[in-house]
């Protein structure tokens, strides 16, 4: 682990990410801009910290690039778990909250973003999952006072379901992935702040009870079926993004799906490109 020492000159923003407020520590002034450019919507009204991600830049070698496509791997290093790539190693959470990215000082603009996001994402995960909450690959779309989130791989409809939904009065979570957290008897769902395709000021900010989840099935007529519980279990856990370790998703992950679809029914929403679907959900 690196050794930090205070440096002046250093942006220090605080986001907000769903129930929990993430600090970001070690991001140099010239940076501001990028990093406002991609977070601003969901700038935190509180300095207090539950989770801290420390940023180091260093000349330093990770994964060889051999495919030159992105490689994400996780691994153990002295028993700690941690996520390299070919431009970053990450390092979980500690038992105070302290998580450290290490990038290569050879990044550009774009990549140095891209290292943060991804790491962002990975130790967000971890943390949701230790606080009985996990973090869908899906879109969301707010009625009143509930949601309906939509999971799927990419390519299967999530953004149009977002932008047809927008048409009809829906608020829009998110069109990539959605914090699912428990609250009460029940869970509810918050747009994530991860820099995507949709512009973030769209996003709404707010939580929302989560009625239903649906797998998205790109069809020439509208309808929605049931799935049972065993069928949706395997299905959620598959679209719950950086779980990497077996033994997290068996342990931790899949406990916490089973008790989020004892609460909310999943099914299977036919649908094709127009909004005949929201009088459904």
């Amino acid at each position: 682990m690196p050794n930090f020492q205070k440096e002046e000159n250093l942006f220090e923003p605080v986001i907000k990410v769903g129930p929990l407020n993430v600090c970001f520590k070690g991001l140099r002034k010239e940076r501001q801009k990028g990093f406002l450019d991609r977070y601003s919507h969901f700038l935190a009204n509180s300095n207090v910290c539950d989770l801290t991600i420390k940023i180091k830049e260093e000349n330093t070698e990770f994964l060889k690039d051999e495919t030159g496509y992105l490689r994400l791997e996780e691994s153990l290093e002295e028993g700690r778990k941690i996520l390299l790539s070919t431009n970053f190693k990450g390092y979980e959470a500690d038992n105070k909250g302290v998580s450290v990215l290490i990038t290569s000082k050879k990044n550009n603009e774009t990549t140095y973003f891209t290292t943060i996001e991804n790491h962002f994402r990975w130790v967000v995960a971890s943390e949701l999952m230790k606080r009985g909450g996990f973090l869908l690959h899906s879109s969301g779309i707010a009625k009143g006072k509930e949601c309906s989130l939509f999971f799927g791989s990419s390519g299967d409809g999530k953004s149009t379901i977002v932008e047809l939904g927008k048409g009809r009065g829906g608020k829009v979570l998110s069109d990539d992935l959605i914090i699912v957290f428990p609250k009460n008897e029940d869970f509810i769902a918050y747009g994530a702040p991860f820099y995507g395709v949709l512009p973030q000021k769209e996003k709404e900010k707010k939580s929302y009870r989560i009625k239903s989840v649906y797998r998205l099935r790109k069809s020439e007529e509208t309808k929605v079926k049931e799935i049972s519980k065993g069928v949706a279990l395997g299905l959620v856990v598959s679209h719950c993004q950086f779980v990497f370790n077996e033994k997290t998703r068996n342990e931790l992950l899949i406990p916490i799906v089973m008790k989020f679809l004892e609460k909310v029914k999943c099914f299977e929403l036919y649908f094709r490109k127009d909004d005949t679907f929201w009088d459904l959900i």
